[in-house]
């Protein structure tokens, strides 16, 4: 080669060397950055070769498990923490007895994510949350597994499945409580209230109009206590049994059945009822029923004077659940009761209206068993909306009881 073509070949040579150098020292810092990113990452990373040996511990896997890196990379897992497994899945995948069928199974899914209750040298036990993933065969095959402590979120876990059973109980025993009280009271309620009634048939005509008023105070009196005491009963009975989420309802068959049962109030006030189409639905029948029952006669009780009531129940859907509105043209009320409204024994009107202040209580109890809410909008003197939401049933047009629960049985 001649010195005259030695620069040109320099000038040709140089450019790529410098480019190689380039590309190389390039690498490297890429490497050294992913090298330094999971050695400081806060979730423990092990390394495990294809024996089930450790190949790398960062330093948030060192401070967990109480080790040193030096001190296990290359020992047998278990040199890190034994470990009682959650899973039968992730017992498979690591222990020993069963490594080839785990790491099959690994190489087969693309990864594993499970919780393991793993035991320290030092004798403290403490629950992570592992994600494992295969290593391709070019990088030396294994796997590498990212650990996260979740001791104090499964202490949580725990304590508030704890709290949740005595809670449950607690509900149990008071609901055994009201039963037996229920029962023991039932029997002289009726007999006070057969009694004043008795009294004021056979002797009201004996007596002065201090005397009858008297006697016409304790039958109302014992009226409304029977009614509270019956209402205080049913709503008890609500907190336990079943809500009737696995059944299936018509709202339309259940309105009917609340309207027979008004039927004496429907027909003494004459009110004009309508409504739209109304869905199928889950819940209980009777109770839904009793929702209904309750809405329409509060409308009812709480119509304004001289004006015939008129009542309308709709429905419209939204995602997964209806949207039932049952409105009227009634007495209404004031924004500020939009919430108080719906208390136990709460009473706008006092005693101008009969009642106990039980029936919205009592149907927002059952709306809120099946997962649903409930409230209203009312105007002083132009009438009142209540609103309730129910779970919908995915692409079930409203058809027959009985086609829906056979439908039902059909869907994926």
């Amino acid at each position: 080669m001649t010195e005259q073509k030695l620069p040109l070949l320099a000038h040709i040579v140089d450019p790529i060397r410098g480019r190689i150098h380039d590309y190389e020292t390039q690498e490297q810092r890429q490497l050294k950055f992913q090298a330094a990113m999971v050695a400081n990452m806060a979730n423990a990373v092990i390394g495990i070769d294809p024996g089930f040996r450790v190949s790398y511990c960062n330093a948030s896997a060192e401070r967990m498990y109480g080790i040193r890196s030096s001190e296990v990379v290359g020992k047998p897992l278990a040199a890190i923490s034994e470990f009682s497994c959650l899973s039968l899945k992730l017992e498979e995948a690591l222990c020993p007895k069963s490594a080839a069928k785990g790491l099959f199974e690994l190489l087969e899914n693309g990864s594993w994510t499970g919780e393991n209750s793993e035991l320290r040298e030092d004798g403290s036990s403490f629950t992570v949350s592992c994600s494992l993933t295969p290593l391709p065969l070019e990088f030396g095959g294994g796997m590498v597994a990212v650990i996260c402590d979740i001791s104090e979120s499964k202490g949580k876990e725990l304590q508030m499945q704890q709290n949740n059973a005595r809670l449950a109980r607690a509900n149990e025993e008071l609901l055994h409580f009201v039963y037996a009280v229920g029962h023991d009271l039932d029997t002289p309620l009726r007999t006070v209230m057969a009694l004043s009634q008795l009294l004021h048939l056979k002797h009201r005509a004996g007596l002065d109009g201090n005397g009858q008023q008297l006697i016409t105070l304790i039958v109302e009196a014992g009226s409304r206590m029977e009614m509270m005491f019956h209402n205080l009963l049913e709503f008890a009975k609500l907190a336990g049994g079943d809500a009737g989420s696995d059944e299936v309802a018509d709202l339309e068959e259940c309105l009917a059945a609340a309207l027979k049962n008004l039927g004496s109030g429907i027909v003494e006030n004459s009110p004009i009822i309508t409504h739209d189409t109304l869905p199928v639905t889950t819940g209980n029948e009777l109770q839904l029923t009793r929702l209904f029952q309750n809405l329409i006669g509060n409308a009812l009780k709480y119509r304004k004077p001289e004006v015939q009531p008129k009542i309308h129940i709709s429905a419209q859907a939204r995602g997964t659940e209806w949207i039932v509105v049952v409105s009227d043209n009634g007495m209404g009320f004031e924004p500020e009761y939009t919430d108080s409204i719906f208390r136990v024994s709460r009473r706008l009107h006092g005693t101008e209206v009969a009642g106990a202040g039980m029936g919205l209580p009592i149907c927002k109890r059952i709306v809120e068993r099946l997962g649903g809410k409930m409230w209203a909008t009312g105007w002083p003197g132009k009438g009142a909306e209540f609103y309730f939401t129910l779970p919908a049933i995915t692409s079930l047009a409203r058809i027959g009881r009985q086609e829906t629960r056979a439908a039902l049985c059909e869907l994926p």
